[in-house]
């Protein structure tokens, strides 16, 4: 089976650990709207010098990124400045909401979860527009981080979690995907708590 192949009660993803999820036909339309998005993004000279300057450095936010200036496979390269994934934006000071501003942000999703949000909301700069997409299980984050301090991971099982998030958030992944193929969106930023896992 190839890497991706439509059917006509979805799509199949064939992962490389011979593993395959059933995606409905809608989430499979979305996935195919974010590769038009992708291909439309790029440009024929590269936008960006090579990956690690990709990383925009900021106090507050350590995992703040372009997405753009990565190859694609007929050489071209992905559009710089128009996407960005971040850790979370709680922290950040004042001098990175600065930064932020001059990379003229128009929208924030946000991908925690309602109890993480509680205790630590997003520090944007004045006019972005924060989009609240919670994925996954709405779980205590504080007490997680606790247990993996002291080396206890039992409460964590990421090989079950990356598929469950794309079969019980689809509806929220449909959204984003929208929102990602309006040009009034953009440049706009994604995140989770530490800009690894969700996003």
């Amino acid at each position: 089976m190839s890497p991706l192949s439509i059917r006509g009660e979805g799509l199949i993803i064939q992962t490389n650990i011979a593993m395959s999820y059933r995606f409905n036909a809608t989430l499979a339309n979305i996935f195919l709207c974010l590769c038009v998005l992708t291909l439309s993004g790029c440009a024929k000279v590269p936008a960006t010098p090579p990956l690690a300057s990709q990383h925009i450095a900021l106090d507050g936010a350590q995992n703040f990124r372009d997405l753009g200036g990565y190859a694609t496979t007929d050489g071209r390269h992905i559009k710089a400045g128009l996407l960005f994934r971040s850790n979370s934006l709680a922290k950040v000071s004042d001098a990175d909401l600065v930064e932020l501003q001059a990379l003229k942000l128009r929208t924030d999703f946000d991908f925690r979860t309602q109890s993480e949000t509680d205790v630590a909301p997003d520090r944007l700069p004045s006019g972005v527009h924060r989009i609240a997409l919670p994925m996954g299980d709405d779980f205590n984050i504080a007490a997680m981080q606790k247990q993996i301090l002291v080396g206890d991971l039992s409460m964590i099982d990421m090989s079950k979690s990356y598929g469950a998030m794309a079969i019980n958030d689809s509806d929220k992944f449909r959204i984003w995907f929208a929102n990602l193929l309006q040009p009034k969106t953009l440049p706009a930023v994604f995140h989770c708590t530490g800009g690894k896992d969700r996003t």
